[in-house]
Formats: C-alpha cells, sequence, structure tokens
C-alpha cells in the first residue's frame, strides 16, 4: 500500500490522536491510528510537539482528514563554525543558539558515540542534523558528523 506524506507547522494538537498541521495548501487534520510511532529525537507521545513545530505525517488520506501512522519532527543539516562556548550552548559564527540533549551522537565510522559541548571550541567546524526547538528558540543537535 501506498502511503502519503503531509509536512508543515503544527496548529493545535488535541490528545490523545488529533493534530492540526499547516501545510502549504492549507490546514491539515492529522488523526493519529492507534499505536502511531510519534518521534522527536526519541519515541514520544503526542504532547511532546510544540505549536509551531515543523513535523512530517506519514499515512493517508480518509475524507477530509489525514490518518497518520507515523509523525517526525523536521530535521535540517547545519554545518558551521563555533563561535563561542556558553555553558550548556553553543553561539555558531551565524549566531544560531545550538542546544546538545542526550540523544545527541557523533557518527563515528559505523558507531555513535556521545558527544556534548564539551567537546567543542571556539573556532571549530560543526556538521550536524539538528532541530529547531520552539519553545526556546534554539537548534537542537541530535547528530554530529565528522567533517
Amino acid at each position: 500500500m501506498d502511503k502519503d506524506i503531509v509536512s508543515g507547522t503544527v496548529v493545535s494538537i488535541s490528545p490523545p490522536e488529533t493534530m492540526r498541521i499547516a501545510t502549504a495548501s492549507g490546514v491539515v487534520r492529522v488523526v493519529f491510528v492507534d499505536h502511531a510511532t510519534l518521534w522527536k529525537d526519541a519515541e514520544v507521545s503526542i504532547t511532546a510537539f510544540d505549536r509551531r513545530e515543523e513535523v512530517v505525517a506519514e499515512g493517508m488520506w480518509t475524507g477530509d482528514a489525514f490518518t497518520a501512522s507515523a509523525l517526525i519532527t523536521l530535521y535540517r543539516p547545519i554545518a558551521t563554525h563555533v563561535a563561542r562556548v556558553q555553558g550548556h550552548d553553543l553561539l555558531t559564527a551565524e549566531g544560531t543558539v545550538v542546544r546538545f540533549v542526550a540523544q545527541t551522537r557523533r557518527h563515528r565510522g559505523d558507531s555513535l558515540e556521545p558527544v556534548s559541548v564539551s567537546d567543542f571550541q571556539r573556532g571549530d567546524r560543526i556538521v550536524a542534523l539538528g532541530r529547531r526547538d520552539v519553545a526556546t528558540e534554539t537548534f537542537v543537535i541530535i547528530r554530529v558528523y565528522d567533517d
């Protein structure tokens, strides 16, 4: 069975199973099936998502609603230099505040290793995959890659 994709920004959340997502085509009502996979750095419940968060849902259209079996926060690449280390955060050359979480890992060959802010200093290049945290207006890193 073919699956469809809906991507956009969370407008509202109605636990335990409904979310409204603003897409380029308008607002879509997304209803999650029982045992849907919801992912934001790890498997989570619907309440872990925030309004204005960018997400991608996988599922199928059922009438005017989208029935989803999976939802993931949208991850984006970042490649920059560290301008400053500020406590638990990094400030990039472009002025973006970058935060590491418990699930942040560095790819080393075929393995994943824990990595933290203390592994970086001013001038270091950082190539990573992360997400925008709308609550704190930071960029949360989930994976760091060797350049």
